[in-house]
């Protein structure tokens, strides 16, 4: 799926996406999730533009067949020749899913020592 993760951490402008913002006080850059499922486990990769995330553990709920919710954890490893000031975190993703536009939304925020948050936005891509 592809989309766009807005953040509130400093971004260097050549990484920010054409996109307004829909929160006006966060900054938005395009990013990549794939999400994969088998009998036993669920792990959702996050491929951003400073940095890639890996969950480390994931749950869906399911609420009366309406809406899918996926909550997740993860660890974060940035990319250090693009950013200098980010380091290694930890953080919490959830994400519902709308079937009648296909697309994935939500919401993340990071570990205490980073205090960083955004919104996540993904629709899904033929491949």
């Amino acid at each position: 799926m592809e989309g766009h993760l807005w953040t509130a951490h400093d971004v260097e402008d050549d990484r920010i996406a054409a996109i307004d913002d829909p929160d006006d006080d966060l900054t938005a850059m395009e990013t990549e999730i794939a999400i994969k499922q088998t009998w036993d486990r669920i792990i959702v990769e996050l491929d951003g533009p400073e940095s890639n995330s890996t969950s480390d553990g994931a749950t869906i709920h399911v609420n009366d067949g309406i809406d899918s919710v996926l909550s997740y954890t993860y660890e974060n490893d940035p990319d250090y020749d693009a950013h200098d000031n980010l380091e290694a975190h930890y953080g919490t993703t959830t994400v519902t899913y709308d079937k009648d536009e296909d697309v994935l939304e939500g919401y993340y925020y990071t570990g205490k020592n980073r205090t960083n948050y955004g919104r996540l936005q993904f629709k899904r891509v033929d491949e």
